[in-house]
């Protein structure tokens, strides 16, 4: 399976009659991807909680192929941590941390250190 590009997934060229469990394989990894963005995704709304107006920000740790996200208040409060293996990661290690942008700021030491 080739990388998406322009908002489409190419895949790869099959038979006709094998079409439909091509696609089923393609849904369900999909939505195991989906389904790791929705753990990150709560894991940092129960911190956003924890905070109670403060400021949160993440401290990611990529650890081979897995990925560890600290959550703290901006004033240096550990809030939680995640250790994420990479079967429960929406893409690698690498690429995660880069999604994690989009949803809480990321810093690259924890702080108050």
């Amino acid at each position: 399976m080739a990388a998406a590009q322009g908002g489409c997934v190419p895949l790869g060229l099959v038979p006709l009659s094998e079409v439909g469990a091509v696609v089923a394989e393609f849904l369900e990894e999909a939505m195991g991807h989906l389904g790791g963005l929705e753990e990150i995704r709560a894991f940092i709304e129960v911190a956003r909680d924890a905070a109670a107006g403060e400021a949160v920000v993440c401290h990611p740790v990529v650890a081979g192929e897995a990925l560890e996200l600290s959550l703290y208040t901006a004033g240096g409060r550990l809030l939680d941590r995640l250790a994420l293996p990479p079967e429960r990661l929406p893409a690698s290690a690498e690429a995660t941390v880069g999604l994690l942008g989009g949803l809480v700021r990321l810093v690259r030491e924890a702080p108050g250190r």
